[in-house]
């Protein structure tokens, strides 16, 4: 009795963890709209600053805002496949190939930041390179996290087989 009540409230806190996560997904969904409705004044804050290789203000201007606007839908994207994510592994659907395809969107769209990042931080606003950094550094960490997944179901779909087969 004592087993099961204990296996209870772990599958209750995995939910409550689940529930958190997605909390703030929907949270840094919401910021990061609200920094879309913002992009022309945030473009005038950058603007501001000299650290840039690119001096003629309005190509800077043009340059900001479509590499901004760009990030932000990739922000967006990485936020809605983080969310489907989560939420499969709140169905307990963990180490399924929809979750393969899932991470390996994420991957590359941190990978699209981190290009966009790194062009901004190069050409309008070098402090921006060190988000390019920080960007590179989670890009390995979540191609670490793609090959165990990878691993993971081929083992599972190995095990069925052998199992089932």
């Amino acid at each position: 009795m004592g087993f099961s009540m204990e296996k209870q409230k772990d599958n209750s806190k995995e939910n409550i963890n689940i529930t958190i996560a997605k909390i703030i997904i929907i949270f840094l969904s919401v910021i990061s709209l609200c920094l879309l409705a913002l992009g022309p004044k945030i473009v005038e804050y950058f603007l501001q600053y000299k650290y840039s290789l690119i001096q003629d203000l309005y190509a800077r201007k043009i340059l900001l805002y479509i590499l901004g606007y760009s990030c932000g839908i990739i922000a967006l994207l990485f936020f809605s496949n983080t969310f489907f994510l989560i939420n499969n592994i709140g169905k307990n659907d963990i180490f399924i190939d929809k979750n393969i395809i899932l991470i390996k969107k994420i991957s590359n769209e941190i990978t699209a930041a981190l290009l966009i990042s790194f062009i901004i931080g190069c050409l309008c606003f070098t402090p921006f390179l060190i988000v390019s950094a920080v960007m590179l550094f989670t890009i390995s960490i979540v191609k670490i996290i793609v090959a165990i997944f990878e691993k993971a179901v081929s083992m599972n779909d190995f095990l069925n087989y052998t199992v089932w087969g």
